[in-house]
């Protein structure tokens, strides 16, 4: 008998257990679903808008997209809740606003309601990764994002299961979207380890690469591996990303173990948004089967061609390789592929001759983008021969082309 009561009650534990499997994979297929109801929502909602939009030259579009997993908005609003996350959805349509009322597309003005930003998120592992980091309580970014969504009617959040489904969402948005006559201009705001390249030529597969810009934060570039006009975004985004890559990237190569050598260090400020270097991480070494610009980390371009970085220890980027003079050459070349912030902004360069960023475009009057409109080098003179300049700090003036 008590044989007989044992097997009973194994199979009745068998079978609760059977049917507890069963409900918690219904429970995460609802999940799923609900997700996937949600974005496609959200995409039907777009898609009302452009119909709505016709052929009106006032109902035309400009989409932004924010990677929600690799990109941080500034603390100071995320602190703020509610309240903060309305001032920053305002402040990120002020930066785009500006970029649209400089555009000469024939377009006579694109109105505030005319942008619309879709932030995609796995928003359980953005709070998660928050919370843990001390950076704000879960109810605090529940009460940011909700800010966020209601500074505009043309503001959405997509929260998504993982972050593979949030690169896999943003492709397919852009490639849905972009290609749309009605959409003149494409912002995608995302951090340091973004699919830039797959974005980049997706959108040049289907003729709309011309129309991606690329937002970022202040004091950070757009990503090298990429030519994109770069929109500084002040200080609604900051560098540090939301949730921590516990995994190396596939390109990252470590070395074996060693004692790291000294590094000078800088007493320069350090941002109060950079992601901070861990001292426990082993010097990286340089793949030779990729250029310097694909590296991972990428060498600091300040570091290594200007001798000390302003953000000291707190710099995403790498100070620890060890660079052979070929090297040095090479990255100082990337580095003047890109334009310095401060000429570029018509002002002058605080650092002169030893600036290590581009005060004129690599390619001059032959450059491919300055007749579009789209080059990253702006400012006046920049396109002209470097020869021509008696100064690499030379003055602001007019614009080659309004952009």
């Amino acid at each position: 008998m008590a044989t007989q009561d044992n097997a009973s009650r194994g199979r009745w534990s068998e079978l609760c257990n059977n049917m507890k499997g069963l409900a918690d994979a219904t429970v995460n297929d609802n999940e799923t679903l609900r997700a996937a109801i949600k974005a496609l929502e959200h995409d039907i909602g777009i898609w009302g808008r452009v119909s709505a939009a016709g052929d009106d030259e006032q109902g035309m579009l400009a989409l932004c997209v924010v990677d929600g997993s690799r990109t941080m908005f500034s603390t100071p609003y995320l602190h703020r809740g509610f309240v903060g996350g309305r001032l920053a959805a305002e402040r990120l349509l002020s930066c785009i606003q500006e970029r649209l009322d400089s555009s000469k597309n024939g377009i006579s003005s694109l109105g505030e309601l005319n942008i619309t930003i879709s932030v995609y998120c796995a928003k359980a592992s953005l709070v998660e990764s928050l919370e843990g980091r001390g950076v704000c309580e879960p109810g605090v970014i529940d009460a940011f994002l909700a800010g966020f969504s209601q500074a505009s009617s043309l503001i959405s959040i997509v929260d998504v299961i993982d972050q593979e489904s949030v690169d896999d969402k943003i492709l397919t948005h852009l490639r849905t979207f972009a290609v749309l006559p009605e959409v003149t201009h494409v912002f995608f705001a995302s951090g340091y380890e973004s699919p830039m390249t797959s974005i980049s030529e997706t959108l040049e597969v289907i003729g709309a690469r011309d129309k991606l810009y690329f937002l970022r934060s202040s004091g950070s570039s757009a990503p090298v591996t990429v030519a994109l006009e770069s929109i500084d975004t002040q200080d609604a985004l900051a560098e540090e990303s939301p949730v921590e890559d516990k995994s190396p990237s596939e390109n990252e190569q470590i070395s074996p173990l060693r004692l790291r050598s000294p590094l000078p260090t800088s007493s320069s400020p350090t941002s109060a948004f950079s992601s901070p270097i861990t001292s426990l991480k082993q010097r990286p070494i340089i793949n030779p089967n990729m250029p310097l610009d694909r590296q991972n980390p990428h060498p600091c371009n300040e570091f290594y061609l200007m001798g000390e970085c302003p953000k000291a220890d707190r710099c995403r980027y790498s100070h620890e390789y060890e660079l052979t003079e070929e090297q040095l050459k090479e990255l100082g070349k990337i580095a003047k592929a890109l334009p310095c912030s401060y000429v570029n902004n018509g002002q002058e360069c605080w650092f002169g001759a030893k600036c290590a960023w581009g005060h004129t475009c690599p390619q001059g009057i032959k450059c491919r983008y300055l007749s579009k409109g789209t080059c990253r080098f702006k400012a006046a003179g920049m396109h002209r021969s470097q020869f021509s300049r008696t100064s690499p700090t030379w003055g602001p003036g007019a614009r080659e082309k309004a952009i």
